[in-house]
């Protein structure tokens, strides 16, 4: 991770950043945050940019933050990109450094696409499997995709991959059978000329798997930072 993707961190979680989240109407998810000791306000001279990627429902605060924190260090430009991945544009979200990748595409041809490119570039990457019909999420769990089980979309996924030479994928993936939607007489959610019922969804599976992907990042992360202080 960058000096300044990790100090940008570091303002989140601190009392300040904590402070935006809530203004904007989010809950905080730390207590007693400590206030923030970075950007201008250390010794050290942190510069340089960050490009974060992806078309998020928390984009809005996420915009306040990183006014709030170029504000406090003007050294660093923060690039946000607010488009969906396509294999047909998936250049525009590889211009610069990557940390990590957290993939939460729906669609199975994007989510190769992008789990593909990650490998051939090296960069680390989580991938949500399906959520859908789903009502238990104690039910999921973090695994490899060749060692999953139950979930539809990593089996399809897992045939696939294999076939284009992916020997590994960190996923987050419930092992909860799906539901199967009700369907009531007079109304459909299935879209004109689909053959598929499109998937239930509730606010507790989706948001708990995207929890724990993050989790596994921060984690990823500040391990790999301490492996590079300890070769240093």
């Amino acid at each position: 991770m960058s000096d300044a993707a990790a100090d940008f961190i570091a303002f989140i979680m601190s009392a300040e950043g904590q402070a935006v989240i809530e203004a904007n109407g989010y809950i905080a998810v730390v207590e007693d945050a400590p206030a923030f000791a970075g950007g201008k306000l250390s010794s050290k001279i942190i510069c340089g940019k960050i490009v974060i990627a992806g078309s998020s429902s928390v984009t809005p605060v996420l915009e306040k933050l990183a006014e709030a924190y170029e504000a406090i260090n003007p050294g660093v430009e923060i690039q946000e990109i607010n488009e969906f991945y396509l294999p047909e544009n998936h250049d525009l979200f590889f211009g610069g450094r990557l940390d990590y990748i957290v993939d939460a595409i729906d669609t199975v041809k994007s989510k190769i696409d992008l789990i593909v490119e990650a490998d051939r570039r090296g960069i680390p990457i989580i991938s949500s499997m399906g959520a859908g019909n789903k009502l238990n999420p104690a039910q999921l769990e973090v695994s490899d995709i060749y060692k999953t089980s139950v979930c539809p979309l990593a089996r399809a996924l897992r045939q696939k991959l294999k076939k284009l030479g992916i020997r590994k994928l960190k996923v987050v993936y419930s092992k909860e059978e799906p539901l199967k939607p009700m369907v009531i007489e007079g109304h459909t959610e299935e879209p004109p000329g689909s053959r598929h019922t499109v998937p239930g969804s509730v606010s507790f599976v989706p948001s708990v798997a995207g929890l724990i992907a993050a989790s596994e990042v921060v984690k990823d992360l500040v391990k790999a930072r301490a492996s590079d202080r300890l070769q240093s």
